[in-house]
Formats: C-alpha cells, structure tokens, sequence
C-alpha cells in the first residue's frame, strides 16, 4: 500500500538494541495558515492533503458558516482562505495561539462550547457492524500503512460502506478533512452515518460530530483472548499465550491497541456503565481501576514492561502486577461490577 503524496517523508533511523542503520518512512506533519476573507485567524500542525477540507471542517465545527475553501491569488505555502460569513472577533478570541491543537488552542473556557442542535436520526447500528468498522478503517489507511504514525476518520453508510477516509496527525484534523468533504459534497448533515476514528474518542471529537449531525460515532474495539475457540461475529485478537490469564489478555490489548489507555473489561461484568469507562481511562497514568480489583481496568502501554516482564517470568496474577505500577482507584456501584455467567442471569438482572 503507496502513502498518498506529501503524507510521508523517508528518513534514515538507528535500530535499537543493535545500532543497524536503515531507511523508514515517517509521517510528514507542516503548519497550516488558515485564513477568513483573507485575514490569518489560525495556524494548525497538520499532515499536507486536502487541506480545503481541513478549513472548511475547521470553521464548520466551530460554529461559523464557510462557503468555500481556496488557495489565496498569490500562492502562499500551506496556506488556505475561507470565504463566508464569519464573526471574526468572536472566531479570534476563541484562538490565541499560533499553533491551535483542538481544544488546547482555545482561548477561554467559554470557547470549548459549540452549540449543535439535538440529533435526531432512526438510524440503528448492528452491533457486529461496528465491531468490524474499526477494522475496515485500518484496512484503508494508507499512510499509516507505511509508517505507523497517523490518525484517521472515516465516514461509513448504514451498511457499512466506506464513503470517505482522511488521515492526519491530528484526529482532530482527520475528523475536519472528513466534515470539510461531506460539506463540498453536500452531505451534511449525517444524519444516516456513522463516523469511526482510529484514536480515541476525545471530547473535542464527539463535539465535532454532534455539530455535523453524526448520530452515531464508534472508537477502537479490540476482542482479546483465544482465538478460535468461541464462533463469535467478530474478529478475536489471540493473546499468543499458552496460559489462561488476565494479564496475558492485558498484554495482548496494549500490543494491538492505537491508543495510549485502553479499557479492559472482562466478558462476565456486562454491567460495566458508559461512564465507569470513561472514569477509569480519564484517571488512568499508568493502572486505574475499582477498589475490587484489576478488572475492570483501564491500563496505559508505558505499564508494558512491568506486565511483559511478569507475564514472561509466569507470575500470572494481574492483582500482584498492581504493586509495580502507579495505580488510580476509581469508585464503583458494585452492582455495575456483578458478575454474569450465564445468559440465564442476565435475563433476570434485566427484569428487575
């Protein structure tokens, strides 16, 4: 697979351990001015590429009403100019760096609102569809193909079709490419989509989506254990392990995972809420988890070593592992922590 043009740059690396030389190709992030009516409003880091998308999906999402994105008269590099109806007093004040990154460009608090009114769409997802999209975006990402280094955001039909794709340094530059794109082909707003990010799920990026009118936005989800053993709808990750253990499921996750923090959650707690997630990856620095234990957890790759170094060692019990390892304890109904072995079980637990 060929990374589009201008997406990346070959460079010579050192190997470590052994020092051996070689060529690899890294992505290619350059400074982006944007432009309103000719006036410089923003400058953002961004991968080179559809960057009237990125202006126009930028000032979307922040509220304001482009009309359409060019390159100025005089050439300047990496710069675009939006026309259209823009209150650029309110827009500056909201900006007061050079070097906006999402929410950390912002300049008050009161700037991180954007209004989007309440989405209202009948559509409805099967839930092995959206185990799969995570998936089905890596497998159309080329430049990450080739160098690792990318986020992405893609734009999905109800049955799972890939209608567009835009890679970037930044999610949040991936997610404006995308919006940039549906409002040059008049798809706004999503109201039959369905956008899947490679990163996490950021405030800043369920913000975007609400404001384009996505009713449904899906983030990386990994199934880990023995691959094969269960006819399940969707794809298992094998922990590579001959042993039945958490920590190897734990290993196993962080390996394969395009976040920094992922939550764990074993197959039996099916009661784990929405908002106990995202408590324990917001609190996550190494390990956060419940007073009850390791799992559910959400765990961080720089705790890799530790569990690598245990998990080769045998020492298979996650719970020991914690005492290494800076941990955040999360409170917890305990009622969202049952465990549920049989589908019997849960029936009734729904019944109440």
């Amino acid at each position: 697979m060929k990374a589009p043009p201008y997406t990346a740059a070959s460079v010579e690396v050192v190997r470590h351990p052994g020092g051996e030389a070689e060529r690899d190709e890294v992505a290619v992030e350059e400074p982006l001015e944007i432009r309103v009516n000719g006036r410089a409003i923003a400058v953002t880091m961004r991968t080179p590429g559809h960057d009237e998308e990125l202006a126009l999906g930028f000032l979307l999402s922040e509220g304001f009403t482009p009309l359409r994105a060019e390159v100025p008269p005089d050439l300047p590099a990496n710069t675009v100019d939006v026309q259209g109806e823009v209150d650029l007093g309110r827009l500056q004040r909201n900006f007061y760096t050079s070097s906006s990154c999402g929410v950390c460009g912002k300049g008050a608090l009161e700037a991180v609102a954007v209004e989007a009114p309440r989405v209202e769409s009948p559509l409805k997802v099967a839930r092995p569809l959206v185990a799969e999209l995570p998936e089905r975006l890596g497998e159309s990402q080329p430049a990450f193909a080739v160098t690792g280094g990318l986020h992405a955001t893609g734009l999905f039909d109800p049955s799972g079709e890939l209608l567009c794709l835009r890679e970037d340094v930044g999610r949040h530059n991936a997610m404006d490419k995308v919006i940039g794109w549906a409002f040059e082909a008049e798809r706004l707003p999503f109201t039959d989509q369905i956008l899947c990010v490679s990163g996490r799920l950021s405030f800043e990026l369920v913000q975007k989506a609400a404001v384009a009118g996505c009713p449904e936005a899906c983030d990386e989800r990994l199934a880990v254990g023995k691959q094969g053993e269960l006819d399940l709808p969707f794809e298992v990750t094998d922990d590579g392990t001959g042993v039945r253990a958490s920590i190897a499921g734990v290993v196993a996750g962080l390996r394969a995972a395009a976040n920094d923090v992922a939550v764990f959650l074993p197959v039996d707690a099916p009661l784990v809420t929405p908002e106990l997630v995202r408590e324990l990856g917001e609190a996550c620095v190494e390990v956060a988890v419940p007073l009850t234990g390791p799992l559910p957890g959400a765990y961080a790759k720089n705790a890799l070593p530790v569990l690598e170094r245990r998990l080769e060692a045998g020492e298979l019990a996650l719970r020991d592992a914690l005492a290494e390892l800076e941990v955040a304890v999360v409170a917890a109904d305990p009622e969202t922590l049952r465990n549920v072995n049989r589908p019997e079980d849960l029936a009734k637990l729904a019944q109440r």
